[in-house]
């Protein structure tokens, strides 16, 4: 056996455990601030993608299903 075999098993553990780590911080670094700046850019601009603003004064929140496809054709080629 080499007399530097069980230095060099220990410092690939070692570097295994670190990268392990570093990748979690380094990616849930790079979620939060991308997940971040999105929504503070939505919140400037005043942006509802999801319509959830309230409006008192609707009677109602449904919104008419709008159909494009006029033939069975259409209906049949989707894709």
């Amino acid at each position: 056996m080499e007399p530097l075999r069980p230095i060099y098993d220990a410092w690939m553990t070692l570097i295994a455990a670190f990268a392990w780590l570093l990748s979690r911080v380094t990616l849930t670094a790079l979620f939060f601030t991308a997940f971040s700046v999105y929504g503070i850019l939505i919140r400037l601009t005043g942006r509802d993608p999801m319509r959830r603003r309230i409006d008192p004064d609707r009677d109602s929140y449904w919104r008419d299903n709008v159909v494009n496809n006029a033939d069975l054709d259409d209906f049949r080629t989707q894709y």
